[in-house]
């Protein structure tokens, strides 16, 4: 395999990802067992739309990841309208249960 980044970018791109879910926008991804890194977005449906796009994307064990999952909702209500507050316990629990089977 070929590096791409260097070590000390990848452990920089890391942190932000985990203060994204410790202090950020996707706190709802907070497990207390693992820990989970990750990105939010949103961003607003079609004009005269009353929905959103919003995505998370998450990757566990933040430290050194085996798993990294997105998830997209099309059409979230616009009240809701934030990859944080719908897609992030989404992805929280996919990654809570495939660690969970190994």
């Amino acid at each position: 395999s070929r590096r791409i980044i260097t070590s000390k970018t990848a452990s920089a791109l890391k942190s932000m990802l985990r203060k994204v879910v410790t202090n950020g926008t996707g706190q709802r991804a907070k497990d207390s067992l693992l820990e989970i890194g990750g990105k939010t977005a949103s961003s607003p449906g079609a004009p005269y739309d009353f929905s959103a796009r919003v995505s998370f994307i998450g990757a566990a064990p933040i430290g050194n990841p085996e798993f990294l999952v997105y998830v997209f909702v099309d059409g979230a209500a616009k009240k809701n309208r934030t990859g944080g507050r719908i897609a992030a316990p989404i992805v929280k629990n996919i990654l809570k249960n495939l660690t969970q089977t190994l």
